[in-house]
């Protein structure tokens, strides 16, 4: 009978372990439906956004590029292009009722510098999504791991990007 009971209770922590995680997992993507929606919708209506561009300095060493996508003035997207001497990154800021909520950043690192020989291979991409709700970062993946947003470099994503998506949109404007 003790070791029914035993079963039994290991079996009951085992089923409580087992939903409490899902139900985290639940929590965690929450954001996750609602912004794929809002993406998809974004890139879908792309055609209908007025067009901003802007070349920037600063933010790489051989410079980049802006492309805001406004509808009615509001920033919907903002597509930057960042240029360097072994590489590019890449980054889409997403925008709903005038507030940041995804973010899509790629790198591509190639095998030599891109003025030395101008058909360098790619050697490594990283791509990293950030979920943005209310401005705070509410889940980052790197490739297809999640990543733990109490982690100071999570604290330093949030902040750095939120700057950076702040003073994008001030140069669209200007």
């Amino acid at each position: 009978m003790k070791c029914l009971q035993s079963l039994s209770v290991a079996a009951l922590l085992a089923y409580t372990c087992a939903t409490t995680s899902v139900h985290a997992a639940k929590r965690s993507t929450r954001s996750t439906p609602t912004a794929s929606a809002r993406y998809a919708q974004i890139n879908r209506e792309i055609g209908r956004y007025a067009i901003v561009k802007r070349d920037f300095s600063g933010y790489s060493v051989e410079g980049g590029t802006l492309h805001a996508y406004l509808l009615h003035g509001a920033p919907r997207k903002l597509v930057a292009h960042h240029y360097g001497e072994s590489g590019q990154a890449a980054e889409e800021y997403y925008f709903w009722n005038n507030r940041l909520f995804f973010v899509l950043r790629a790198v591509f690192t190639y095998d030599q510098p891109l003025g030395h020989k101008p058909s360098g291979k790619m050697k490594r991409t990283a791509e990293h999504r950030f979920y943005f709700s209310n401005g705070k970062l509410v889940r980052w993946q790197e490739g297809r791991k999640l990543r733990p947003l109490s982690s100071q470099q999570a604290k330093d994503y949030e902040e750095s990007t939120l700057l950076i998506a702040r003073e994008f949109l001030q140069k669209v404007r200007s």
